[in-house]
C-alpha cells in the first residue's frame, strides 16, 4: 500500500476529509503518526483514520504491502515498538472498515498476546464472534500464557482479570519439563516438540486417541471426494471452482490458510504439523468454526485447544506412507504429506490436489532451518502467509519423495492422487481440472 501524499510533509493510508487533513497538518512538525478518531488511542486504529509524516516514513520506513488495509495497523505498531510521536486527534471520521481476524491476528503478532482490550474492539467488527470467543482462542497456548505472563502492564492485568472473569484457561493435560527423564511415564505420554520435552495426561491420551478412531468411522459414510489444498501462489486460481464445487467434496486445508476467511467456510479439515507454524497459527486456528474439523497431532495440544470439532492424531517421523490412519501419521518433511494420508484413510475413492505449485524462492539454507520473511510472501497465495512470521525452509526433493511414497499407497489400492493445480512444477500426478475431476468421482 503506497501512502498519498495530501499536503506538505503529510501522508495518508486513505482517501481522507478535507476537514482531517486539515487537523492533522497541525502536527506535521511534531509527529510521526497522527490517529484521527475518539477512540481511545490503544484502539484509535481500528476505528479511525491514520496519517503518517514525512519524518515518520523516514523513520519507520514506508507500510508493507503484504498488510494490505491492515497496513496502517501495522505502522501504527511498529511505531509504538519505536517510541514513535504518535498524536490523537480528537475528530470522528466514522467506522473504517476492518477484517477481523487479520487484526487479531496482526496485534497478537506485535504484543505476543491478545489483550481484552482489542478483542472487544475487534468483536464489535465481527458479527459471529464474542470477545470472550477471541480472547479464549488466543490466550490458550502456552506460548501467549508466557508472554501474557510476562507482561507488566495495565493491558496485560486487565486481560488476565477478563481471562479469569470468563473462566477460561491454558493447556492443563499437559506441561512442560526440563529433560525427558522429569517424565513419570505411568500417567504421562512423553513427547519432544522443537526443543521442547512435555509430558501429556495419559488418560486425556487415550481418550482423544477414541475420539479420533470415532471421526474416521464416521467420515467412512460420506461419498463425496476429498481435495486437498496446498497454500502455492496458484491456489488463488483454484478459489471460484472451490466455491462452486464446495457442496461436492470434501476440502482440506493447512497452515496460513485459516486466515483466508472464504476458504475456512469451505474447509471440511484443518490441519497444521509443524510446531513453529502450530505456535504461530494457534489464534486462527482455534477460532475456526464448528463446522471445520480441525485434525493435528496430539502433541500439539500445548497450543491447540481441545474441543468438539478438534481431532488429535499419533503420529510417526519415519519415512514411510501409514495406511493404518486409526493408528498413526507420518508427518516427515511437509504438512502435504499428512494430509495424503488423512484423506487416504478417510475415504475410499481418488483425491484430488489444488494450489500444489511446488516450487519455493528462499534462502539457499537446510531444510529445516529458521528463516524469518519481512517481505511480501511470494511462495503462498496469500502475501501475509509467512511474512514477518518463522518458517522452516522447504526440500522440494524430499517432498517429492514423499509425495512419490503417497502416489505409490494409493495406486496399491487402484486409487490415484489427482493433480487438479493450475500450473506449477508437481508432475508426478495424473493432472485434470478440478471440475472434471470432481465429474470423474461421482
Amino acid at each position: 500500500m503506497q501512502p498519498q501524499q495530501v499536503s506538505a510533509g503529510l501522508f495518508a493510508l486513505h482517501t481522507p476529509e478535507d476537514r482531517l487533513t486539515s487537523r492533522a497538518q497541525e502536527h506535521v512538525a511534531t509527529a510521526d503518526i497522527i490517529v484521527c478518531g475518539s477512540e481511545p488511542a490503544a484502539h484509535a486504529p481500528l476505528r479511525a483514520k491514520l496519517f503518517v509524516t514525512e519524518r515518520g516514513m523516514q523513520r519507520l520506513g514506508q507500510p508493507r504491502d503484504q498488510f494490505g488495509n491492515l497496513a496502517a495497523l501495522d505502522l501504527w505498531f511498529r511505531g509504538v515498538a519505536d517510541n514513535a510521536d504518535i498524536v490523537v486527534v480528537d475528530v470522528d471520521p466514522g467506522t473504517v472498515s476492518v477484517a477481523p481476524i487479520p487484526a487479531a491476528e496482526l496485534v497478537a503478532r506485535h504484543l505476543g498476546y491478545l489483550p481484552v482490550q482489542w478483542a472487544e474492539a475487534i468483536a464489535e467488527f465481527d458479527q459471529t464472534r464474542s470477545a470472550k470467543d477471541y480472547l479464549q482462542a488466543y490466550s490458550y497456548s502456552t506460548i501467549a500464557q508466557d508472554n501474557l505472563g510476562a507482561a507488566g502492564d495495565e493491558q496485560a492485568s486487565a486481560t488476565r482479570r477478563a481471562i479469569t472473569q470468563f473462566g477460561l484457561h491454558g493447556a492443563d493435560h499437559c506441561h512442560r519439563t526440563a529433560t525427558r527423564e522429569e517424565i513419570d511415564l505411568e500417567p504421562h505420554v512423553p513427547r519432544k516438540v522443537g526443543p521442547q520435552f512435555w509430558a501429556f495426561d495419559r488418560l486425556w491420551y487415550r481418550e482423544q486417541r477414541s475420539k479420533w478412531h470415532d471421526f474416521i468411522y464416521a467420515e467412512a459414510g460420506d461419498p463425496r471426494p476429498y481435495v486437498i489444498a496446498g497454500n502455492g501462489p496458484s491456489l488463488r486460481d483454484s478459489l471460484d471452482d472451490l466455491a462452486r464445487h464446495c457442496g461436492e467434496l470434501r476440502l482440506v486445508t493447512s497452515n496460513f490458510a485459516a486466515l483466508e476467511e472464504e476458504l475456512v467456510a469451505q474447509t471440511h479439515v484443518h490441519t497444521v504439523v509443524n510446531y513453529m507454524v502450530a505456535e504461530q497459527a494457534a489464534g486462527l486456528i482455534n477460532l475456526m468454526p464448528a463446522h471445520t474439523n480441525v485434525v493435528v497431532p496430539f502433541w500439539l495440544s500445548y497450543c491447540i485447544r481441545p474441543r468438539p470439532n478438534v481431532f488429535f492424531t499419533e503420529t510417526t517421523a519415519d519415512l514411510r506412507f501409514s495406511t493404518a490412519t486409526a493408528k498413526e501419521l507420518s508427518w516427515i518433511h511437509t504438512v502435504s504429506f499428512y494430509a495424503m494420508q488423512l484423506a487416504f484413510g478417510l475415504s475410499s475413492g481418488d483425491v484430488g490436489l489444488v494450489g500444489f505449485d511446488h516450487s519455493y524462492n528462499q534462502p539457499a539454507v537446510a531444510e529445516g532451518a529458521e528463516v524469518i520473511d519481512t517481505g511480501p510472501d511470494t511462495n503462498h497465495f496469500r502475501a501475509d502467509y509467512f511474512s514477518g512470521r518463522r518458517w522452516q525452509a522447504a526440500d522440494t526433493d524430499m517432498m517429492e519423495t514423499v509425495y512419490d511414497l503417497a502416489g505409490k499407497a494409493y495406486a496399491r489400492q487402484q486409487r490415484e492422487l489427482i493433480n487438479c493445480t493450475v500450473g506449477g512444477h508437481l508432475e508426478l500426478f495424473t493432472r485434470s481440472s478440478l471440475p472434471d475431476f470432481l465429474a470423474n468421482s461421482t
